[in-house]
This record gives structure tokens, C-alpha cells and sequence, in this order.
């Protein structure tokens, strides 16, 4: 029946037998071909018109294409194997491409009559950065994507397996949306909780990528670019074990980090510092909601825990040192108001953590009075929410953050206390001095005090 449908015309060429034949009938015998099950009948109707079995394998590659992207977002659990599916269907078919017109199916071709592909008269771009596991914060949440500066980003499977490569628990990361990057398109992501990948975040080790070096540099606190990441800590900003994974996996590290991710490793130990430190405040935080009218009188609060303020020039250093990448998420977000953001959220989760270990006195479950409010904020430091009365809830808080102010703003002028040495007679000496403008200690209690 096919052979019947081939006629010769009268130049000697061949007739098309696809002619007569819808998408669907053709795309049946593509697939066959590309698989290798096609029969020599199925391969000759093929044949006679290699341009419409060009225009259809190249819908069938487009179309494997956009479902792979699709299937990628589907929970870990299943999405391995349906991507390995659909991966094994597109290298099929670009083999099946490649057969017909000698065209690698994965190489964007270059136009011969463009000027610019010419590499010899095209100005050479930045080099590129290898793709690499990215961090952006948003309030309480890591956002986990992987890119990198004139490289494509790279599909959620990959993400995951970047983040389980340096360390990070695995069951918590759920879909987010694609992240914009600002040179165009989005890259993929997934997101978790701060409380539940905080200890991962501290102690997250890799390889810093650079413009530079496909496979990336030891992270030793400088950018690509030399800076420091300004903490001034004396905490060790190096990451060791820099092992790169076999040549079998295609020389890619898993473990490769751009500087979003030490920004916020950086971060995170920042807020391990002033927890140990004990430069930590909680406060009472009052819900915005409603008032209930059958209940006028009460409202829904949370203890929330924020750090004190830290030096000037070591807040300055982490806010100047932001990489975009953190801000990613919210573009428009300013640099101090991320970086006090993620101090703020970070300090919070290891306090509410521990504060989730202490056994506290019950709280009365509807505080009315102003003791009973007193008791339920020391009950729920581990930022449980609790309904009290509103007006003693509200007094509450305001009494709180005057408590809390001195620690938590900046100070406008420092004071410092010196003890001298006992003179002759045994007594010490006191004084307290200030900081002139220009920066000379003065003596802000002209007579000592003698102790």
C-alpha cells in the first residue's frame, strides 16, 4: 500500500508519500525511525520528502524539549526517573536529526551570513563563570537556584543535587518560583525554611567559582575581584576539602558555590556570634489583624528575637559586600534593609530553637491580666503565637522595646570606661571618656573618682 502510494514524475523524481499523510501519521513514523524500529517500507516513505520529515523531527525535538523543562519541576520523589525518560526521548531524536542533516541537534548553528559570528572580528566577552549553587534570602526562607555570569542556569534536578552535595537535608526544600536574572531569562529554585537549614548554611563547605576557572577557586573570603568579605570577625571565612568529583560525572563539581552562598554562610555566622555573645533581645510582637467583636479586647502576639546593634564599620562591611544574587528574589530590596533582614530572621530561629528546649511554667491559655501577659511572654520565647488581652499585650510590648532600645539602635556617641592603676595610697581611679568629632578621646567626667 505504501509502495503503491510513490509514483515517479516525469522528471525522474520521486513524489512525496508524506503529502497526503496529517502530523500525527508522520510524527508516528519519525518516533519509529528515531528508535530504530522503523520498518524499510516506513524508512523509504521517509525519504521522499526529507523536508517534511526535517520540519517534523524538529517539532518532536522542540516539543521533548519543553516537557523536559515541565517534568523537571515535579516533586523529587518521582521527577528522577521521568527526567531520565524524556532526556533518553531528546537524544533519540537529535541522533535522528543529526542522521538526516549531519547538524548537531544540541549546537545553536551560527548564520554564515551574520558578520558577528566571525569569531576573528568579534571582541571576546567576559569569560564565563561555571554554573554554581546560588542563595538569595527572603524573609525567614534560602532560596536555592544554580547559575552562573554568561552560562545557562541549570534545571531544579540539578539544584537539588548541588545542595546535597555540600550537605543540606534534603526533605526540606520545596518548588519556588523561577528566580528573574538580570540578564535575562530565569533560572529555576527551590525553597526552605531558615530553621530548618540554618546549621547546613553555617557550616557550608564547597568551592568558590570564579570568571576565571571552570572548576572553580578555595573560598578564602575575597571575591573574584579581591575584596574581603569586610566581617572582620577573625572567624575562618576559608572552606576546605575542596575534592573535585570524578571526570565521569563530566568534570562538573556539585560542590562549586558562588558568592551569594558565602555572603550568607557569612551571615549565618555572624548571627552564631552575637547569639554567643549574648547580644540578643526578644520582643513582644502584636499581630496586625482585626479586632474580633465578639471579643473586643484581645489579640494574637509573638515573641520575636533580634539582635543587638553591631559596630558600625563591621555592619557596613557586610552590607557592601551584598552580592546581587542574595537580593535576586526581590531586585528592588536595599542592601541594608536585606542584610538587617537576614541578621534579624537568623538570630530568631536559633533562639526560637532553643528556647523550643526549655521547660517553662505553663501559661495561662487566655492571659487577661498583666501578670498573666508577663507569664505567657516568658512561657512562649520559642515564638509560639498566644491570644491575650490587647491593651496589657500593647503596654507590654512598648515596655519591652524601651527595655530593649539602648542595645538594639545605634549609639550616637560611644562612652568608654578606663580604671587606672592604684596610685600610692591604694586607691583606683575612674574615668569615663568620649570620642570627639575628630575621632580624639576626651574626658567626659573631669574628676576621678576614687574607688
Amino acid at each position: 500500500m505504501a509502495v503503491a502510494e510513490r509514483s515517479r514524475l516525469g522528471n525522474g523524481e520521486t513524489a512525496s508519500a508524506l503529502a497526503a499523510k496529517s502530523w500525527n501519521e508522520i510524527a508516528r513514523l519519525v518516533w519509529a525511525e528515531a528508535l530504530g524500529s522503523a520498518g524499510s517500507v516506513d524508512i523509504e516513505m521517509l525519504r521522499t520528502d526529507p523536508q517534511r520529515w526535517e520540519r517534523v523531527l524538529l517539532d518532536l525535538l522542540e516539543e521533548t524539549e519543553v516537557s523536559l523543562s515541565s517534568v523537571r519541576r515535579l516533586p523529587r520523589p518521582i521527577r528522577r526517573q521521568v527526567v531520565r525518560d524524556f532526556e533518553a526521548d531528546f537524544s533519540e531524536l537529535a541522533a535522528a536529526y543529526e542522521r538526516l542533516t549531519g547538524i548537531d541537534a544540541t549546537v545553536v548553528p551560527v548564520d554564515a551570513d551574520d558578520p558577528s559570528a566571525d569569531g576573528d572580528d568579534v571582541m571576546a566577552g567576559p569569560a564565563p563563570e561555571a554554573p554554581a549553587l546560588q542563595l538569595s534570602w527572603q524573609p525567614g526562607r534560602i532560596v536555592a537556584w544554580a547559575a552562573g555570569a554568561g552560562t545557562d542556569p541549570e534545571p531544579t534536578e540539578r539544584v537539588m543535587d548541588r545542595l546535597v552535595a555540600t550537605g543540606a537535608p534534603e526533605s526540606v526544600w520545596r518548588p519556588n518560583p523561577n528566580v528573574k536574572l538580570p540578564a535575562g531569562g530565569s533560572a529555576e529554585a527551590v525553597v526552605a525554611d531558615i530553621d530548618d537549614v540554618l546549621g547546613w548554611l553555617v557550616g557550608l563547605d564547597g568551592t568558590l567559582a570564579t570568571p576565571n576557572s571552570a572548576a572553580g577557586a578555595p573560598a578564602d573570603g575575597h571575591n573574584a575581584a579581591g575584596a574581603t568579605n569586610g566581617l572582620g570577625n577573625g572567624i575562618d571565612e576559608s572552606l576546605h576539602g575542596n575534592s573535585q568529583i570524578d571526570e565521569a560525572a563530566g568534570g562538573a563539581d556539585d560542590r562549586l558555590i558562588g558568592a551569594s552562598a558565602m555572603w550568607l554562610r557569612s551571615a549565618a555566622r555572624t548571627a552564631v556570634e552575637l547569639v554567643a555573645g549574648g547580644r540578643t533581645v526578644p520582643r513582644l510582637h502584636r499581630a496586625r489583624k482585626r479586632r474580633n467583636r465578639k471579643r473586643p479586647d484581645t489579640a494574637e502576639f509573638s515573641v520575636q528575637w533580634q539582635p543587638a546593634s553591631m559596630p558600625a564599620q563591621r555592619l557596613a562591611a557586610l552590607i557592601d559586600s551584598l552580592p546581587g544574587a542574595v537580593t535576586a528574589p526581590e531586585p528592588k530590596a536595599e542592601p541594608r534593609t536585606v542584610t538587617q533582614s537576614a541578621l534579624v530572621g537568623m538570630v530568631d530561629a536559633i533562639m526560637t530553637s532553643a528556647a523550643k528546649r526549655l521547660d517553662v511554667p505553663a501559661a495561662s491559655p487566655e492571659p487577661r491580666s498583666k501578670a498573666e501577659m508577663a507569664e505567657a511572654f516568658l512561657a512562649y520565647l520559642d515564638g509560639t503565637r498566644f491570644v491575650g488581652s490587647a491593651t496589657h499585650g500593647s503596654d507590654l510590648a512598648r515596655r519591652i522595646e524601651l527595655w530593649s532600645r539602648p542595645v538594639t539602635t545605634a549609639a550616637q556617641r560611644s562612652l568608654v570606661v578606663r580604671l587606672d592603676e592604684p596610685d600610692d595610697a591604694g586607691a583606683w581611679h575612674l574615668e569615663v571618656l568620649a570620642l570627639s568629632p575628630e575621632g580624639a578621646m576626651i574626658l567626659k567626667v573631669p574628676n576621678y573618682a576614687s574607688l
